[in-house]
């Protein structure tokens, strides 16, 4: 990135991947959260046009909630060749880049707004079916083995589910009386680990 031209550093990534005739246009920076860098745009090679997502992580820290770029990454693209709806996983950046940390997806159109989606008159239809298509997308998400992402074992919410989330919420150090109690009454009623690990996997039967 530089300041004649805030994008170059996309550009040059792309370049090296697909040839300096590939072009990028119709730039677009939303307006998200600050803990990713985000761009979309489109990528012209000769009469195809393709709309992609550039994200390049922005907040580092190591009490980070986020997993690393390269991981979340991983992750699309196991789910992605499992069929699941996830953007198709195009490249991860590289330091030859000069890009940071992060990755390119394609594009997806939709609201992601929860009151857009609870409140627009324009998916009165799709709200009543949201519930059910959550629990098949779940149910098809645990359905995928385990030790395909054996590089999420080492995660805090695979390792202790409640005790990463207690640490999270402590680390903000702010008054939630209402999730406090929440998780009061997990961490009292706390099921035996097999049982919980074994759960998932009926359902997923289920759900299949």
């Amino acid at each position: 990135m530089s300041a004649a031209d805030p994008f170059a550093d996309i550009r040059a990534a792309i370049a090296r991947r697909f040839g300096s005739g590939a072009r990028v246009e119709n730039i677009s920076v939303p307006t998200l959260g600050g803990s990713n860098r985000t761009v979309i745009f489109d990528l012209v090679e000769q009469a195809r046009r393709r709309r992609l997502v550039s994200r390049q992580e922005t907040y580092q820290a190591e009490d980070s909630p986020f997993r690393t770029p390269i991981e979340q990454f991983r992750v699309m693209q196991i789910a992605h060749a499992h069929g699941f709806p996830v953007p198709e996983p195009v490249f991860a950046y590289e330091p030859a880049d000069g890009a940071g940390q992060g990755f390119v997806t394609g594009f997806v159109a939709g609201e992601t707004m929860p009151k857009r989606i609870q409140g627009d008159p324009a998916l009165a239809e799709t709200r009543p079916r949201l519930a059910e298509a959550a629990g098949r997308l779940l149910a098809k998400l645990h359905a995928i083995p385990a030790s395909e992402a054996a590089l999420l074992e080492s995660c805090p919410d695979s390792i202790d589910t409640l005790a990463a989330h207690r640490a999270r919420f402590d680390h903000y150090a702010e008054a939630h009386p209402a999730i406090e109690l929440g998780l009061r009454w997990l961490e009292r009623n706390r099921p035996e680990i097999e049982a919980r690990l074994r759960r998932p996997r009926r359902w997923a039967r289920r759900g299949t």
